[in-house]
This record gives structure tokens, sequence and C-alpha cells, in this order.
């Protein structure tokens, strides 16, 4: 693969600009950093392949997903199958792994048959990371108007998210959607708003269970958690018996779950230590493989913004508002399950996270801007910080 024609490219980088410049000013009213983050999207899209794919990136996986979307459009299947013809089709797609392979059949039906179509529609959604976390940031951490606005643009532009959506037809964009409607669950869940919470929850499960099978059942888990360690939320019952339904639920769906975690036990096993380090590090920057040299600039942001990640995780520590206690457990949670395997501590895996990074990195960036303007405790700034 080389790289495409300016003709062929047209229609998915207009639609990326025009989509991301309406979502954009339609949520934050800021016109002009609505123009540049669109500009931003659509520019680096079109620069990635009209002038330097070569299809070095490409692996077995996302060709794999393209060829399985291949079989599924002469199968005429839809995403509702997942429920009504999900044996059918995990046969044609030979894999439990179904969700990401219907993802790429809809991109060719709307981008046409080009490897650009599944990292199109990629960008598209991280439009949807950005709105949801967005929200969360201004619900959940006491974010003002125009701090939720700016940890809008943020998380749009979030180095790394920008280079897995941007660059590789790989499922991380999707599963990361899923984990910020996922938070988003659970914080209806804990304001007791149960009929939109599982509203939420439920599908997202369901269609997580489909990408990344571990997701779901560390989320419980987490959940689980959380509701046996505190005793001052409100709805407690109702919450416990969600989050037991919910773990039911997963084991029941997730029947092989046990086998394959004691076969990944055995063969990808590491010390915790040295690999939370690597997880919370790798790659090095300009350390990386030829093929994955996409991921140099955004490590290099990752190694600098690291310090003001920890400063923003110790005001989340600090805040102790029933949310917030839920996202360390789940942080915590996440980060130990890769730790302690080997293969699952890259910057793919780690970008499941990027919304508690980017918060907390925001966060950070607050609390020195607060200390160098030195805003009194009390103003509204210093109190979202």
């Amino acid at each position: 693969m080389r790289d495409y024609a300016l003709g062929d490219l047209v229609f998915p980088t207009s639609v990326i600009f025009v989509v991301v410049l309406v979502l954009a000013f339609g949520f934050t009213k800021a016109p002009m950093l609505s123009l540049v983050a669109a500009t931003i999207k659509a520019g680096l899209f079109l620069v990635n392949f009209a002038f330097s794919f070569t299809g070095q990136v490409t692996g077995f996986d996302d060709l794999y997903y393209l060829d399985t979307a291949y079989k599924l459009a002469q199968g005429d299947f839809s995403f509702a199958d997942l429920i009504l013809r999900r044996d059918e089709l995990r046969t044609v797609v030979a894999s439990a792994h179904v969700v990401y392979p219907l993802h790429n059949f809809y991109s060719i039906l709307v981008f046409d048959d080009h490897y650009f179509a599944p990292v199109a529609l990629n960008v598209l959604l991280t439009s949807a990371v950005a709105l949801v976390g967005m929200r969360l940031a201004s619900g959940e951490f006491g974010l003002t108007r125009s701090e939720a606005r700016g940890f809008f643009f943020v998380l749009l532009l979030y180095p790394e998210m920008l280079a897995w959506s941007t660059v590789f037809n790989g499922k991380e964009t999707l599963v990361l959607i899923g984990h910020v409607l996922m938070l988003l669950g659970v914080s209806k869940l804990l304001r007791g708003r149960i009929t939109s919470a599982v509203a939420i929850l439920a599908p997202t499960i369901f269609i997580l269970a489909g990408l990344r099978f571990y997701v779901p059942p560390l989320f419980v888990l987490s959940f689980l958690l959380y509701s046996l360690s505190t005793h001052q939320v409100r709805h407690r019952g109702k919450i416990l018996i969600v989050a037991l339904v919910a773990f039911g639920v997963v084991v029941v769906q997730q029947q092989d779950i046990l086998g394959y975690g004691i076969t990944l036990i055995k063969t990808t096993f590491v010390n915790p230590v040295v690999g939370l380090v690597r997880f919370l590090l790798t790659p090095i920057p300009f350390r990386t493989y030829p093929e994955y040299a996409f991921l140099n600039w955004p490590s290099v942001y990752h190694w600098l913004a690291f310090p003001l990640f920890l400063i923003g995780f110790s005001r989340i520590l600090q805040t102790k508002t029933p949310f917030s206690r839920f996202v360390v457990i789940y942080f915590f949670v996440f980060v130990t399950f890769y730790s302690v395997f080997a293969e699952l501590q890259g910057s793919r895996q780690r970008l499941q996270l990027a919304f508690v990074f980017a918060l907390c990195e925001y966060r950070g960036v607050l609390v020195l801007l607060r200390a160098a303007l030195r805003l009194p405790a009390n103003s509204p700034q210093a109190v979202s910080a």
C-alpha cells in the first residue's frame, strides 16, 4: 500500500472537517478553537494518507478486520445481528470479537473500499470521546464552563488519541468510547438515576465484550470494590444489586474468561512493579520500532506531561466525592491488571485510560496556573482546580 490520491481523500477529509467543526462549535461556542481543532483533525488525516502512508504500520489485525468486513458485506450483516444472528456472525468473523469487523464494514459503505475508511470513522468518533469527557469533567469534577470547554479541546486533540485514531486501523478508539460511556453510566448510577444508567451501561457492556472482553469484568470489579468500600452513597442497596446483576451477566456472557485468564497468567505474567513502570511510560521517545514511529512525538508529550498527571491525580484523591472515589478505584484496577501482563503494557492499552490521564494533566495545569496567579482559595478557578 502506498499514498492515496487526493481525489480519494476529499470526501472523508471534508466529512471529518465539517463534523468536528459543527460539534466543537455547537458544544463549546468557541469558533476559532473549533476551526483550529477541525483543521488539525482533518489535516493530519489528509497528510498521513496523501503523503506519509506506506502501509508500514499495518499488521495482521487491521488487515484482518478489513478482510472480514468484505465477507460481512457479502452476508448483508448489520449491528442488529449482534443479537439476531450472533452465532452466524461469529462463524464469519471466526472470533468472539465481532464488533470491530462490523465497524469496518460500515466504514467501507460510507467511505468506500480503502484502508483509510475505518480510520476516518475512528477520527469522527473521537469527537464523541471529547463530548462525553467534557460532560463528565464539568459535572463530576467541578470545572467551570470555560474550563470544561478547554478540556473538550484538550481531549479532542490528546496526542496519543490523535496518533492511534489517525494512523492505524485499530479498535482502541472504539474501546475508549466504551470506557467513557461506562464512566458516564456509573456517574448516573451514583446519582440514583438507575434507569438512565442501565440504559447506557447495558448496551455498552455488550459492545465492549465484543471488543476487549476483559474490560466489562474489570469495570464490574471496580464497581463492586467501590460499593463494598463506601457506606455514604445514597441508593447503596440498589447500586449493589445493579453491580451484582452486571457481574452475573458478564460471567454468563464471558464463560471462557477464567480459562483464558489462567492461560494468560501462565504465559505472560511479569513482575508487577516493573510492569507498572512499563505500562505508565512505554514507549521511550524515539526508541520505537520503525512501524510505530508515529508514537514518537505523542510519547514525548506523555513523558513531559507525566508530572502534571501526578499533580492532577493527587487532586482527584483529595476530592473524595462518590464518583472521584470510583475513578480512583477504576484506574488502579485497570493499571494493576495491565501491570502483570507483559503483552498488555503498551501505549495502545494505555489509550483506554486517556480520559483519566487527560483530566489529571489538565487539572495539573490548572493547579500550576492557580499557584502562578496566586488565586485565593475560595475563587471559582481555585475551587475547580
